[in-house]
């Protein structure tokens, strides 16, 4: 019997779709004409972001910080190369075209095609499951085959602060397997020291995992 061969290290994808659309969720990298939108999104939320989310307190301040964070975003994407490569994506409402917060991929591991997946939602977007059918979306583009417009990804990873309940809710709905529970092993600003929780599915697994109601494929 022949061994099986690894496969080469994870590359960027030359030829992934401009955006996503699923469920009325539409994904795609921020551009210099979202900076206002998205100033304004994280100014009206910037108490509730806080502490989960540490550069809600340093970054956008301003129509111009926003756009500075916008160009930096894009670089790391399009710098394939790079060892920082992230792709971050704005969530939007497929029909009305509003900025509702934000998704993407960071924290590669490209020897065994790894990456982990975040999320954030405006305070105006919460509890009416946008953050959810927006991982579903992530998820669903990410594992897609590069020959197909996706990222190609074998596994994706989220975390989350235990004591973030909203946040961790979003992938035990996704059916994600938990496999991490660290203890004590961040900081929360105001909060003090608190569990880390890690959820992950392979590529394999996710058609396989059930859906809830009114859920489908794009």
């Amino acid at each position: 019997m022949t061994a099986p061969a690894q496969p080469p290290a994870w590359t960027p994808p030359a030829n992934v779709r401009p955006s996503w659309t699923q469920e009325g969720v539409l994904l795609r990298p921020f551009r210099a004409d979202d900076a206002a939108e998205l100033f304004r999104a994280v100014d009206s939320s910037r108490d509730s972001l806080h502490p989960w989310l540490p550069w809600a307190l340093t970054q956008h301040h301003s129509v111009a910080a926003s756009a500075e964070t916008i160009s930096t975003l894009s670089s790391l994407c399009r710098d394939g190369a790079g060892e920082d490569w992230a792709c971050v994506l704005g969530i939007f409402d497929a029909l009305e075209g509003t900025l509702l917060g934000g998704t993407g991929f960071n924290r590669v591991s490209r020897g065994v095609h790894n990456a982990e997946a975040g999320y954030w939602l405006r305070s105006s977007a919460r509890g009416r499951g946008w953050c959810t059918r927006a991982l579903r979306a992530c998820l669903e583009w990410g594992f897609t085959p590069q020959q197909a417009g996706g990222f190609g990804w074998r596994r994706v990873h989220v975390f989350a602060s235990a004591l973030n309940a909203a946040s961790c809710a979003v992938p035990r709905r996704l059916g994600l397997r938990q496999h991490m529970h660290a203890s004590r092993d961040r900081w929360v600003e105001g909060l003090g020291w608190s569990d880390t929780l890690g959820w992950e599915v392979l590529a394999e697994e996710w058609p396989t995992l059930p859906r809830s109601p009114g859920a489908k494929a794009p």
